[in-house]
């Protein structure tokens, strides 16, 4: 395939996706019960499989494909397998098609159809990664390429314009930054990954923090076997990054082992520019302006590991322990800047270089055990589960800083140094039960206990001209931090013909305290004690086999994290600082949705989110003493309301496409904490998202994938953001008869996906720009070995994602 061809497929994609004809139909046993997950799939005259699919939760399947003659077969396990030849020139619908018991047929027929790369289910948006060109990168990055997803290079995400969406494994939550987060799935592979699920309004059985949730569902295997996965990529940018890692599956009987190791290295590179006007507060005139050039170098040393064992100790009960970890041995950063200030018309008064350096190490242990009972009946199912999270962070800083004059006369000298201890130790208890009441209702009722401890030491020292380090009291601080949350949730679902409708409520009491050893000179105590009801509603109606519409309702909380309510000062040069706030409350949200699906394969919500004192970090300039603090605070409220579409459409065998886009309009409203000013900040957004996946040569195994993300200007908070562009470009080749592969991808192409943004209102007049290692190029080579008994189960997969229906 050529350039040209390439290029013509790139540009006329969109008009090739409705140029196909569709077939598509019902699958129902013989007591018009729907079938789901029966194989669909169409031969040509070779008896060569030309495409095929499977069937969802209500049995319909939707199947695009070429005019010409074919056999249709739809095949299920213990179901003698449905034939006709048909002849299509146009789109046809062969209605309800009844499968027969077989008495004979014991072995499932496993036809090598895949889902639809996008699928709507009713609480949830389902991204199916499995298999697909997606998944040969790692885990953050296919995040990155997730509908309806926008991800930040700090490791924050969005979904629809909502921010503080909280990322689970499995169905559990990763209790870690935003930056842990992003390093621990950029040091996954993203091979075993099943499909990501994105949460919007997330039912009552999952936690009410944070504003939405995304699930990040692996694989599960069957058979008895082992099987060894071995990765390595090296990633070029302005500097060289390596990551090395090996997964190990192992089944035996009732044992079953799942682990993965990574090791990542290298350095990292930035570059920065801000410019701040000061203002007079006097005649409300320029007084002073400064403006910044900086970069940051660093160094990075990351082991990643999982590691689950589970054994059934009996026919129906499984105990399972697990531990995560994130160990950072040695990190360092040294960031050097040089600011000029100057008058108000620009002209330099005098210049000051700043280098601050520091080390840290980290270690983020969890460990899970479980306990789950399945009973005779379908469904019912009982489990118990203990967390324990343990973080340690330990980080010295070392800041000098020289002052000259406008001709680089050094003036004076100032130093000071740092030393900070962080400990966090989070403990979990939860309980979780499912009832089927009958055939189409389940109950859901569960219960969970948390208790989380911070202890956080800072020390300051002033350094004199003789190198000797001081203590300085005033700047030095520890806070201790204990929450306590008691919740319980109950849920009811039930599928009443072309009705499905799950209600759900959870009840959640929150318990904190916080101590600083000095804090305006001395210590001081705060104490917070709130209960929260958080009800949730879902409908999803069948109008008839194209058309399906939806509601969801749910209220949320976000709670500010450890390091927001940490009241004292950390330094990054003697005029800037960040101060956290003992004070903030916690942010309640109401979320409304209204969504309409059509042939299962467009998805269109309309949504509406209102906040009530959000928070949000802003960058404040104290105009009187030329002082930079990064602070949060609580806006008064947040709005924001508009309409997201994703798609994915199969064009041919060997090319399909995926496109979404959200537009809505954000709103946010606070006052200035200088001034006491109120502001308000609005504007539009519209963020499509359009990717290719296409297979050169499927007998050489060569495909290719292309990315395409534009992200209009933004609100947040104080904030204006710039619009960014992403363009990346994938290529993968199997080896060694598909048990080895080769990927090249090409991430950020045009380098358009920087960070500019500004804060213009009131008294406050500052931009920054980062340009960040967001465009790099990776060469990647992975191996497998192993039993081939040991591969991916359907009948597992089936009850897995029955149990996420009915929960």
């Amino acid at each position: 395939m050529n350039l040209l061809k390439l290029l013509y497929l790139s540009l006329f994609a969109p008009f090739f996706a409705y140029s196909q004809i569709e077939i598509r139909g019902t699958v129902k046993d013989s007591l018009n019960t729907p079938i789901e997950f029966a194989n669909v799939f169409l031969t040509n005259q070779s008896n060569d499989i030309v495409t095929g699919t499977i069937t969802d939760q209500r049995g319909d399947f939707n199947l695009p494909v070429k005019k010409g003659s074919y056999t249709l077969t739809i095949s299920f396990m213990g179901y003698e397998d449905w034939t006709q030849e048909v002849t299509l020139n146009e789109n046809k619908d062969f209605g309800n098609i009844m499968l027969s018991k077989s008495k004979n047929k014991l072995n499932e027929v496993v036809v090598a159809a895949r889902k639809p790369l996008v699928e709507r289910k009713v609480d949830r948006l389902v991204f199916n990664v499995e298999n697909s060109i997606i998944s040969k990168g790692t885990v953050w990055e296919v995040l990155k390429k997730t509908p309806s997803l926008i991800t930040t290079s700090s490791g924050g995400l969005q979904i629809m314009g909502k921010d503080r969406v909280k990322i689970m494994i499995n169905d559990r939550i990763l209790q870690l930054s935003e930056e842990e987060i992003k390093s621990m799935l950029d040091n996954m592979s993203a091979d075993n990954v099943k499909s990501i699920e994105v949460i919007t309004i997330p039912p009552a059985k999952y936690d009410a923090e944070g504003s939405g949730l995304v699930n990040i569902r692996l694989n599960k295997n069957s058979g008895d076997g082992v099987k060894v996965n071995l990765k390595t990529d090296y990633e070029q940018s302005v500097k060289s990054k390596f990551n090395n890692g090996i997964s190990f599956f192992y089944k035996k009987k009732k044992l079953s082992l799942t682990s993965n190791y990574n090791l990542r290295y290298g350095q990292k590179f930035r570059e920065d520019q801000s410019d701040i006007v000061f203002i007079d507060e006097n005649d409300n005139e320029v007084s002073t302006i400064w403006n910044e050039e900086a970069n940051v170098k660093s160094n990075y040393l990351n082991h990643n590991y999982r590691f689950f064992i589970d054994y059934q100790i009996f026919e129906k009960t499984t105990l399972s322990a697990g531990t995560t970890g994130v160990i950072k041995p040695y990190s360092d950063s040294e960031t050097n800047s040089k600011t000029y200030v100057r008058n108000n018309e620009s002209i330099i008064n005098s210049i000051f270089k700043n280098n601050n350096r520091s080390e840290s190490k980290t270690d983020n242990l969890s460990y899970n055990f479980s306990l789950s009972k399945k009973f005779n009946q379908k469904g019912h199912e009982l489990s118990f589960n203990v967390d324990f999270i343990n973080y340690d962070n330990d980080r010295g800083q070392m800041v000098n800083t020289n002052f000259f004059d406008a001709d680089e006369i050094l003036n004076k000298k100032q130093a000071f140094r740092l030393t900070n201890e962080q400990k966090i130790d989070i403990n979990t208890i939860s309980l979780d039960y499912t009832l089927p009441l009958d055939s189409i209702s389940v109950v859901n009722i569960g219960a969970k206990v948390s208790n989380s401890k911070t202890k956080n030491y800072l020390k300051y020292f002033d350094i004199n001209e003789n190198n000797e380090s001081n203590i300085n009291i005033e700047r030095s601080d520890n806070f201790k931090y204990d929450e306590n949350i008691l919740a319980g949730y109950i849920s009811f679902s039930s599928n009443l013909d072309k009705l499905y409708y799950k209600v759900g409520l959870r009840y959640e009491h929150t318990n904190n305290e916080g101590i600083n050893g000095v804090y305006q000179g001395e210590t001081s105590k705060f104490k917070n004690n709130y209960k929260t009801f958080f009800p949730t509603i879902y409908l999803q109606y069948q109008i008839n086999k194209k058309n399906t519409v939806g509601f969801a309702y749910g209220r949320r909380i976000q709670r500010p994290n450890y390091r927001y309510l940490n009241p004292f000062k950390n330094f990054y040069s003697p005029y800037s600082f960040f101060e956290g706030n003992p004070f903030l409350k916690p942010a309640i949200s109401t979320n409304f949705e209204l969504s309409y699906y059509l042939l299962n394969k467009y998805f269109f919500t309309t949504f509406f989110k209102k906040t009530k004192d959000p928070f949000t970090q802003l960058s404040l300039q104290d105009n009187n003493d030329n002082l930079f603090k990064y602070t949060v605070v609580n806006l008064t409220d947040d709005l924001s309301y508009g309409l997201s579409f994703s798609t994915s459409h199969k064009i041919s065998s060997w090319w399909t496409t995926y496109f979404s886009f959200n537009t809505y309009y954000k709103e946010s409203n606070f006052i200035n904490p200088l001034n006491q000013e109120t502001i308000k900040k609005s504007n539009w957004n519209f963020d499509p998202f359009f990717g290719n996946e296409i297979t050169l040569s499927k007998k050489l195994g060569i495909s290719i994938e292309n990315i395409n993300r534009y992200i209009s200007p933004k609100v947040q908070g104080g904030f204006d953001i710039k619009s960014r562009l992403n363009v990346s470009f994938g290529f993968t080749k199997s080896l060694l008869n598909d048990k080895a592969s080769f990927a090249l991808y090409i991430e950020d192409l045009f380098n358009s996906n920087n960070f500019e943004l500004s804060s213009q209102y009131s008294n406050q007049n500052h931009q920054s720009f980062e340009n960040i290692e967001n465009q790099f190029i990776r060469f990647s080579f992975s191996y497998k070995f192993g039993s081939d008994k040991l591969k991916q189960s359907k009948r597992d997969n089936k009850s897995q994602e029955e149990k996420d229906r009915l929960n």
